[in-house]
């Protein structure tokens, strides 16, 4: 979903889009769904395309599709920018910007957040780490579905910021699971913990949301969904 919605909004904002996932399902959904996207296979929607955007489980699966785009000689020749929303690895983007930069594509790591909801509205925040020169241009399009979106230095720099971003998050939910432990330890009634952090300062906000999440997930709620 997080990734159709993205998809959808980049062609609800006027840019033909050739959408292609490795389950037809997926692509043929959001074609059936939104304007201006249509289902292609892979091959066909990098001939006809100028900007490819990408978001794979890694960056090691990424740098396999670069390499395989790349084996063959002239298929990229229309294509300006690659940028990457796959929450990535900084040291294989670079490699991947290495790599695109001899068939004279600008690469950008795109690391995002905000989930699906913020994916649906367009107010996503977009970590951005590529070329200062052509930016604008990017975030032309990024602003199809990213409300905030910063450009951090050169390539990587996006996806560090998105992994220390994950990590401090994670350390959060650490955090507030275990304070849970304890207020149950003392008999208290975990539910009720929540609403005495709606006063908090902005930076706690975090605290609360992760306790709330927490609770929705145990309640059989949606969670992180």
């Amino acid at each position: 979903m997080f990734i159709r919605d993205r998809c959808g909004r980049i062609g609800l904002a006027g840019f033909p889009t050739f959408a292609y996932d490795l389950n037809p399902d997926a692509s043929k959904n959001a074609a059936e769904q939104f304007k201006n996207v249509v289902q292609s296979d892979l091959m066909d929607a990098v001939t006809q395309s100028e900007v490819i955007l990408s978001c794979l489980p890694n960056s090691y699966l990424v740098r396999e599709v670069v390499n395989k785009l790349t084996s063959e000689k002239g298929l990229l020749q229309t294509i300006k920018f690659w940028i990457d929303t796959t929450s990535g690895h900084p040291g294989e983007s670079q490699k991947i910007a290495e790599i695109l930069k001899l068939e004279t594509v600008e690469f950008y790591d795109c690391a995002v957040s905000g989930g699906p909801a913020g994916a649906s509205k367009g107010i996503l925040t977009a970590m951005l780490g590529g070329e200062g020169e052509f930016v604008d241009q990017i975030k032309n399009i990024l602003s199809s579905f990213a409300k905030n979106i910063v450009h951090l230095g050169p390539s990587g720099a996006g996806h560090a910021v998105k992994a220390v971003n994950n990590s401090l998050l994670a350390a959060n939910i650490c955090a507030v699971s275990e304070s849970m432990v304890v207020l149950k330890k003392y008999g208290l009634n975990i539910e009720d913990a929540p609403v005495s952090y709606t006063h908090l300062r902005a930076h706690e906000t975090a605290s609360y949301l992760v306790f709330r999440l927490q609770l929705g997930k145990k309640q059989g709620g949606g969670g992180w969904g």
